[in-house]
This record gives structure tokens, C-alpha cells and sequence, in this order.
């Protein structure tokens, strides 16, 4: 996978999309769309076609139904390994890039969310901080560890009645001495 595809994934709908492949393993597109009702078809085919060109993603099998090929899709890699290994062999350059993309998705997301009228931004839970903290390297991964453990803590829940998907992200970035 090569930089660009790694920053592809930062989407919430392809990152939606590989929690429901992890955990379900192979499913349709059917099977997705049943998983994820809040993704209109049209943006879920367009971005498996991005996944499987990306090759995070393969066909498992195809089927005639009803005059139609049915697909079933899985992962064709674990994408979290693969950018846990890549992010130790970035350059300084790769690394900005991937940064500028996340931070394009970031603010993809707010615009997309701030021109939804169904949901006025008056009555919502929205918020954006950032805060520094004093750390010894021990110290931060220990409270990286917290976090990720509070969000594997909720990370089972799944679409449904009464149940928004809501996007958390976070960044590290060590300050330079003397800031």
C-alpha cells in the first residue's frame, strides 16, 4: 500500500468499512449496506471501488443473482499493521503528506457535518480541543494505552436505532524544546 492509499483510509466511511470487515470477516455489499444504513449506496460502492484499487480489499466470490453479480468482499490486508510498520520508515516528506490528508479528512468531515440541516449544530455534542501535556515517555504510553483502551471499551457498538456514528481523532505531536 502505497502513501496515498494509506491516507485514503482516513475516511470514515473506509475506516467504517474495515471495522465491519474485521469483525464480520467477508459480507456483500448488501451485507455492508445492512451494517452501515447511514452510508448511502452510491458513496459505499465508490468507495469499495477506491479499497479494492487500493488493495486493502479483495472480491472473495461472485454470484449470479437475479441478473446481477453479487460480490462479497474481505480484507486483503490488516491496514492498521500496515501503517503501524510504514509510519517507522516514512520520510519527513511521506509523513507531512499523510498528515495534510488526515487533516483534509478532518476537515472534509466538518464541512459535510456543518451543512447537514437535519442535525442543527445548537443541539449536538461537537467539540474540537487541543491540550498540552508535560510527559516522560512512559507517561505517554501509558495515556495512549488509556485511550486506546476506552475506545476499544466502545468500539463493539454498531448502527442503530438511536445511534449516531460520531468521529474521535486524535493527534501526538512532540513540542520542540523550549515551546
Amino acid at each position: 500500500m502505497d502513501i496515498q492509499g494509506i491516507g485514503g483510509l482516513l475516511h470514515p466511511i473506509r475506516m467504517q468499512i474495515l471495522k465491519v470487515l474485521a469483525k464480520d470477516k467477508e459480507l456483500t455489499t448488501r451485507g455492508l449496506a445492512a451494517r452501515m444504513p447511514d452510508v448511502p449506496q452510491a458513496s459505499l460502492y465508490r468507495h469499495l471501488r477506491v479499497m479494492l484499487k487500493d488493495g486493502i480489499l479483495e472480491v472473495s466470490q461472485e454470484k449470479q443473482v437475479r441478473g446481477t453479480i453479487e460480490r462479497s468482499y474481505r480484507l486483503r490486508i490488516n491496514p492498521f499493521d500496515e501503517i503501524a510498520a510504514r509510519m517507522k520508515r516514512l520520510d519527513k516528506k511521506e509523513l507531512l503528506d499523510l498528515f495534510t490528508s488526515f487533516m483534509l479528512a478532518e476537515l472534509t468531515d466538518f464541512a459535510e457535518y456543518l451543512g447537514d440541516d437535519d442535525h442543527p449544530v445548537e443541539q449536538e455534542r461537537l467539540g474540537f480541543a487541543s491540550n498540552s501535556l508535560y510527559l516522560n515517555d512512559a507517561e505517554l504510553k501509558e495515556f495512549v494505552t488509556a485511550m486506546t483502551s476506552v475506545i476499544k471499551d466502545h468500539s463493539h457498538t454498531e448502527a442503530g436505532p438511536g445511534r449516531r456514528l460520531h468521529k474521535f481523532s486524535f493527534t501526538v505531536i512532540p513540542a520542540r524544546s523550549g515551546l
